[in-house]
């Protein structure tokens, strides 16, 4: 038996590793995608009056608020996965998808209630809502590059 002072010490996992293992683990996106659907029709019966008053209607809003959380849970789950990886490729594929399915409800909400709203208006809201979804993704991924290289 091996004293104690003879043993290798174990190296302790990183706060990052640790984040990473939890947030892929299946039942974290199970529990995601069930809070995605929950806080969809929540939000939904909230935003119901104001979004009436410029004509849109709620039930398609639902609608594509609840059909995009499946792909938008499952393209953080892969981008989270891929920041490890060397290739940039599919991270920037799935940061793509999660700003396509994050910026899709609102869409709808600009061109539906497009005539009670100006066109700068929406234009401004919809580059604002795109950069950030897009550059906060693509930036914690070439951040997490640099640090394997």
């Amino acid at each position: 038996m091996a004293h104690e002072s003879e043993r290798t010490p174990r190296r302790p996992r990183s706060l990052l590793n640790k984040l990473v293992t939890i947030v892929t683990s299946k039942w974290f996106v199970g529990s995601a995608m069930i809070g995605g659907f929950v806080y969809a029709v929540v939000r939904a019966l909230i935003a119901s009056p104001a979004l009436a008053i410029y004509g849109v209607n709620v039930w398609i809003f639902l609608a594509i608020d609840v059909l995009t959380v499946p792909p938008y849970i499952i393209c953080i789950n892969r981008t989270i996965r891929q920041l490890g990886s060397a290739s940039c490729k599919g991270s920037v594929i799935n940061g793509l998808g999660v700003a396509l399915s994050f910026v899709a409800p609102y869409a709808y909400i600009s061109i539906a209630g497009g005539a009670a709203m100006s066109p700068w208006a929406i234009v401004v809201f919809v580059l604002i809502i795109a950069t950030f979804a897009v550059l906060g993704p693509i930036r914690t991924i070439v951040a997490r590059l640099r640090k394997i290289r």
